[in-house]
């Protein structure tokens, strides 16, 4: 997804609430208390949801990176899509400078997103791609590979038709 139609997606609050409440609760909210299914109503505090049948209120953005954030969800959207989205990683430093909020601001908003990357439980679904990756082999083997293979393929090239 490129800037402009990410903007287009998660531009507002609602936007981004709506999106995170049908991701989690395809069939309707779901109580964390006592688990009742499409039982609930939106409270006027955003992001809330209260079950009828435990009153307990319960949030869209619990258990995510977002969880007791004051900050604006499209800025926390924008966070996690800057260091998907960047080949070479993202430092703190960068997006506090391209989001406009405090450095140590951004560095948690980082950590929280990075941890939710590293997690063990969580795994890659659907198409992942993948550029300029070697996995288990030393410096001085990749170049031998890479070495090996344009030569290999210069010599198809090269070599007289018969």
């Amino acid at each position: 997804m490129d800037l402009k139609r990410f903007s287009d997606t998660f531009g507002t609050e609602e936007q981004c609430v709506e999106y995170l409440a049908r991701s989690r609760w395809p069939h309707g909210p779901v109580c964390d208390k006592c688990g009742s299914i499409s039982d609930a109503w939106k409270t006027a505090q955003p992001r809330t949801w209260a079950c009828r049948a435990c009153q307990k209120q319960f949030s869209v953005t619990a258990r995510t990176p977002m969880e007791r954030t004051h900050l604006p969800l499209p800025t926390c959207f924008m966070a996690i899509y800057l260091i998907a989205t960047s080949s070479k990683g993202v430092s703190a430093m960068v997006i506090s400078r391209q989001l406009g909020i405090s450095y140590k601001t951004a560095w948690f908003l980082c950590h929280r997103i990075r941890q939710l990357l590293a997690d063990d439980d969580s795994t890659l679904k659907g198409i992942v791609e993948v550029d300029e990756t070697y996995i288990g082999a030393s410096a001085v083997a990749m170049r031998r590979a890479s070495a090996t293979a344009t030569m290999t393929n210069l010599k198809g090239v090269l070599a007289p038709a018969r």
